[in-house]
């Protein structure tokens, strides 16, 4: 996982009841981290059906129960990439009235919620814990238990539930989002509505124990291997929210397959019990469920494709019957439709009928090992990993706001200009307020100053496009962007090249919108192939992304002496190493800048990389002298061996550009410089030394890893023009493989004159 040890207090559904995203990323998450889930009440407005009186005594025991038991922690066997992992989840029931759509009972439960959270947490000495919620319910715990952090973690939209009372879940989502310091959402529809209230909205979709579903050993349950073949299966709630006309008209024309809807069922009775072959089956235990799937000729997701529940929909189960490798037939779900990868799209009862019985007849197990492979990267290690990082980021990048009064007014985006929005080119006039936006916004860094159109065109002779949306006079967005033509890729677009951040900052979301449209208006004007926008965090869940750079940042806010005895014996040694060789370091200058890039330059030949011109930290050094410094490693008699400069803006510094001489690194003078830049930034009341950025199982990732840094995943966006393709201008594409190999053999001095000018197209 990707962060310190951590408390955290859950808002969901009931522990172990049905396996919901966020029990599955608990159950990764409580391996290293301590979780207190709390059971809360339903969403639906509660009637007199025999389900919900069911459903109302099970409630009443489990209050009686974990009354008496304050909350006995729980084991949880969720494991994933091919082991089983045991987890520790402590659960609390709080007693709660199921009257949440009247506004005196929302009050009475926020209450009740409160004094037992606070409780449960005193007793188990939860300190300053994280709290994340999946519903509404728990508005009123958010910003009263001393939390580090509150994440609104929204996987669904409640108020266009099948009995959900609108009204009420509204007005208690909209106290959540005022109080709430980030929102991650599982579809992109939902990222895109909770932006309209929240200017923090990460999107995170559902992932997949992939081993547990690869398991074919296990026979299905005999209800269904007494069905007869061919078997189409649905798995999951059975309700309101499926098509019964798309279903019923279907099976009638498929009399010879048996039509299997297994789990539990909130849908009335009607037609579809009339029906031979539609046989409903009682919910089975989750570790059942891949028998289930493998069981079956195909599967499908037959849901109401139209209305404001359909859009924002994701089930859950569709990774798991890809990783079971099933052929998957599914209404046109926006989610659905956007995941691809063996889900056949079926717009009509014809439609699906026609990809059934193709799926039956075609079938074989090549298609099937296929299938299952498309999904393996999806899993929810990896998705519980990205949920701590957002976590992380958003405590790091946006300090935790105090308790807000608790008035009705929305909070929404920042406040914004009556005016038209329109978006032009930069001017001088307008560089001072940009940068205070930068600087203002938790997604502004040095990166996105407007100083950074200079260096670049001055270095690069590379042409600024920077982009400001603005309203009469008042800016709201900035976009800054460089244009590039390539002889070997042609033309594209990159906001920031040669930095490891850029992208669009903005403080409202019409401006995020219309930075983005000028963006593909600029793609199209300049005829480019495409449009790299380097964010920290993605701007639209549809757009193409590279994500396997992180940032690598280490926490210095415990001081310089913890961080020494953090750090470990290996590291220690080295630096001791260093120093013991008599090296020593040396805050720099301009006029040391010569000495720093003869070693940069030998480094960059040594990586088969094109060096930078040296005006590029010349102008650098010149147009930010106050956040940059430079760093010098020396032997005694005043030779460098090792270099490094550091960026610095706000609670943050990253050394950007680092190198040491070749025949300098048996003495380890690397590690005495990262531990001097470490030290210097903890001992400057600085929160976050960053390393720079680095590919997933590389030596440089490796190397600031052993220092304790965690990653932040970056999300460089595409735009691409028609016919286009994702590029792949990096050293891991084989193709570069000679040309590095050459280039390591260059002089160093050939490759100081022969790299600016092939470096200057490489972003």
């Amino acid at each position: 996982m990707s962060t310190r040890r951590r408390d955290f207090v859950v808002f969901a559904d009931d522990w172990g009841r049905h396996p919901s995203s966020c029990q599955h990323l608990f159950a990764r998450i409580a391996r290293e981290h301590r979780v207190l889930w709390v059971n809360t009440i339903g969403t639906r407005k509660p009637t007199l059906s025999a389900a919900d009186l069911a459903r109302g005594l099970e409630k009443a025991r489990e209050w009686a129960t974990k009354g008496r038991e304050n909350g006995a922690a729980r084991r949880s066997d969720q494991g994933g990439e091919g082991e089983r992992r045991e987890s520790a989840v402590e659960v609390i029931a709080p007693l709660m009235t199921p009257f949440d759509h009247w506004g005196a009972f929302r009050s009475l439960n926020a209450g009740l919620l409160r004094r037992a959270v606070r409780k449960a947490l005193d007793e188990r000495g939860f300190a300053r814990p994280i709290l994340v919620t999946t519903i509404p319910n728990a508005w009123g715990v958010v910003g009263e238990i001393d939390e580090r952090a509150s994440i609104y973690y929204c996987v669904d939209d409640f108020a266009e539930w099948p009995g959900a009372d609108r009204e009420s879940m509204q007005a208690m989502e909209a106290k959540l989002l005022r109080r709430v310091d980030l929102v991650i959402a599982t579809s992109a529809a939902l990222v895109e509505d909770k932006r309209r209230t929240h200017a923090r909205v990460q999107h995170l979709p559902h992932g997949v124990d992939w081993p547990r579903f690869q398991r074919t050993d296990e026979p299905p349950p005999a209800a269904i291997a007494e069905k007869p073949r061919p078997r189409i299966g649905y798995v999951g709630l059975t309700d309101e929210r499926l098509d019964v006309a798309l279903i019923e008209d279907v099976a009638r024309a498929m009399p010879e397959a048996s039509f299997l809807f297994v789990g539990p069922r909130q849908l009335a009775k009607g037609p579809l019990d009339e029906m031979p072959n539609i046989h409903f089956i009682p919910p089975v235990p989750y570790e059942r469920v891949p028998s289930v799937l493998r069981a079956l000729d195909a599967a499908i997701l037959p849901y109401r494709a139209e209305g404001r529940l359909a859009e924002r929909l994701s089930p859950l189960k569709a990774l798991e019957i890809l990783a079971a490798g099933v052929p998957l037939i599914a209404t046109p779900l926006p989610e659905l439709v956007r995941l691809g990868r063996g889900v056949r799209i079926a717009r009509s009862a014809e439609e699906v009928r026609g990809a059934l019985r193709s799926a039956i007849d075609v079938e074989d197990e090549a298609s099937r090992n296929a299938r299952a492979q498309s999904v393996r990267e999806e899993s929810w290690e990896s998705r519980a990993s990205h949920f701590l990082e957002l976590i992380e980021q958003a405590r790091t990048r946006s300090p935790k706001r105090p308790a807000e009064p608790r008035s009705e007014a929305p909070r929404s985006e920042a406040p914004r200009s009556e005016a038209p929005l329109r978006v032009t080119t930069l001017t001088p006039e307008d560089e001072a307020a940009w940068d205070e936006l930068v600087e203002a916004s938790p997604e502004g860094s040095l990166y996105h100053r407007s100083g950074w159109a200079r260096v670049i065109r001055n270095a690069f002779d590379q042409k600024p496009l920077y982009q400001v949306a603005k309203a009469g006079e008042a800016i709201e967005g900035v976009l800054p962007l460089i244009a590039f033509r390539n002889p070997l890729f042609g033309r594209y677009l990159v906001s920031m090249p040669y930095l490891n951040r850029g992208g669009i900052v903005a403080r409202t979301e019409r401006a995020r919108k219309a930075l983005l449209a000028k963006a593909r208006s600029l793609l199209e004007s300049t005829h480019s192939k495409f449009c790299e926008l380097r964010h920290e965090s993605p701007i639209d869940p549809t757009l193409p992304a590279r994500t396997d750079k992180v940032s690598m940042d280490l926490d210095v806010t415990e001081g310089a002496e913890a961080l020494w005895k953090a750090i470990g014996p290996k590291v220690r040694n080295l630096i001791r190493k260093a120093q013991k060789a008599g090296l020593t370091t040396r805050e720099a200058d301009l006029r040391d800048l010569p000495a720093f890039y003869e070693i940069f330059a030998e480094n960059m030949r040594d990586l088969g990389t094109p060096v930078y011109t040296q005006a590029f930290f010349q102008e650098t050094l010149r147009e930010f002298p106050e956040e940059t410094r430079l760093t010098l490693v020396e032997e005694e008699e005043g030779t460098p061996v090792a270099g490094g400069i550091c960026l610095t803006q706000g609670d943050r510094t990253e050394m950007h550009w680092a190198a040491a001489s070749r025949r300098a690194l048996p003495r380890s003078p690397n590690m005495l410089l990262y531990w001097e830049a470490i030290e210097n930034a903890a001992k400057t009341g600085l929160q976050t030394f960053c390393f720079g950025r680095a590919t997933e199982g590389s030596g440089p990732h490796r190397f600031k890893k052993q220092w304790g840094a965690k990653p932040t995943r970056l999300q460089w966006e595409y735009l691409l023009a028609p016919g286009a393709t994702q590029p792949a201008m990096n050293p891991e594409n084989p193709k570069f493989a000679l040309a590095i190999k050459a280039w390591k053999k260059l002089p160093v001095a050939i490759t100081k004159v022969l790299g600016p000018p092939i470096v200057r197209h490489i972003p």
